[in-house]
């Protein structure tokens, strides 16, 4: 996969549900599970076994490591068939609130220090 994000990724296992707030497609469910893998300050990449339209909004709570909840807003701007016949998605988050971006990159600057340690 192409790296397209100007944010550091960090790994991050969660598993949660999207509910749709934007519809491009009648047919497309309006909940869906994904399994996130990682997450940077712009956005998330998941897992999910269904076809998501590039551009829909969808709404979720996902935990940080610090095992906060946070509300969060994303947008998909990426949704790949995988070998297995499930989807790889990217999405950026819009509304973030500052706060909640900033739990996350400081959780990377710690994380990149424990690794120079």
């Amino acid at each position: 996969m192409d790296e397209k994000r100007r944010k550091k990724r960090s790994e991050l296992e969660d598993r949660f549900t999207l509910k749709l707030v934007s519809k491009s497609d009648k047919g497309q469910a309006p909940e869906i599970e994904i399994s996130v893998h990682d997450v940077s300050e712009n956005g998330v990449g998941f897992h999910c076994d269904k076809e998501l339209n590039i551009g829909d909004c969808y709404m979720g709570k996902i935990t940080l490591w610090t095992k906060q909840t946070v509300d969060v807003f994303l947008k998909i701007v990426r949704c790949n068939k995988r070998e297995d016949g499930t989807f790889d998605c990217g999405s950026i988050f819009f509304g973030l609130e500052d706060r909640e971006s900033m739990r996350i990159k400081i959780y990377q600057m710690l994380e990149d220090r424990d690794k120079e340690e």
